[in-house]
């Protein structure tokens, strides 16, 4: 696996502000159910290539992967005991635990996430968490989760500058906090790398932590990044995009599920 590092000067170009003309596998494409025995996960069928999805109980992201989504247990195929289970293989997977973090006065201190469910805008899907401070005080935070190839948003120039290739599977994770506090900072911690690149906005992560994965032998196998995604009153959106490895799946068929199943409330 090659780790490309990079960091992204142009903001603007990072994260696309309309959705991108993207055909969805499923519809509805965004819906909520057990998920790898997991309960309360909400995921996103983005496209073919890439599906994603979260924990609501930490407003936390979970994996990308390429295969779909097994439908099976009593709400999709009447058999008890079976839940919904992912199909083929990952490209990412996130952080377990509390991922949402605050200053107030230059000081970190405890942060609870709440989902809040999400909405559709423009054929996108809007995730929406409260991050509440200590003092009560509630930030509103919204993830618009996309997929995007690099052709899409950047131009051929930093394409071959930036070793990347047309055709690749990429993640945009954008962030945006319409009103948070003046003397207030939020902060999300995300695995950041990626095998084919990594581009967060100029200046947009910090406590950056490098940790090394050893095989058996103790050789390197793999360096993940974890990084923190901030936002304040004077930065109010930030984003972080990921480049994978093409996944290529057996020829069957992944099973596709049911195209209209009434999951998809926002709540």
């Amino acid at each position: 696996m090659i780790l490309v590092p990079l960091v992204l000067a142009l903001a603007q170009q990072s994260a696309p502000h309309t959705p991108l003309a993207v055909v969805r596998p499923r519809d509805p494409f965004v819906f909520r159910c057990v998920l790898d025995q997991r309960v309360r996960m909400v995921t996103l069928a983005l496209s073919d290539d890439l599906w994603a999805c979260w924990d609501t109980r930490q407003c936390g992201f979970t994996k990308a992967w390429k295969g779909g989504v097994k439908f099976d247990g009593a709400v999709y195929t009447t058999a008890h005991g079976p839940t919904p289970s992912s199909l083929g293989l990952s490209y990412t997977e996130g952080l377990d635990g509390d991922v949402w973090f605050a200053d107030v006065g230059g000081k970190q201190v405890d942060a609870d996430a709440v989902w809040r469910g999400y909405r559709i805008e423009h054929g996108a899907c809007v995730l929406l968490y409260d991050i509440v401070l200590p003092d009560k005080r509630v930030v509103r935070v919204e993830e618009r989760p996309e997929f995007v190839r690099p052709e899409q948003i950047f131009n051929p120039t930093q394409i071959e500058e930036w070793a990347l290739v047309p055709g690749l599977p990429g993640l945009v994770r954008r962030f945006h906090a319409p009103a948070v506090p003046e003397d207030a900072l939020i902060a999300v911690l995300v695995r950041s790398d990626a095998s084919r690149g990594r581009f967060i906005d100029a200046g947009g992560a910090r406590a950056e932590k490098l940790i090394d994965v050893k095989d058996d032998k103790g050789q390197i196998v793999d360096t993940r990044i974890h990084s923190q995604i901030w936002l304040n009153a004077q930065r109010k959106t930030n984003s972080l995009i990921q480049f994978f490895d093409p996944i290529e799946l057996p020829k069957a068929e992944p099973e596709a599920g049911p195209k209209k199943d009434g999951q998809g409330g926002s709540r």
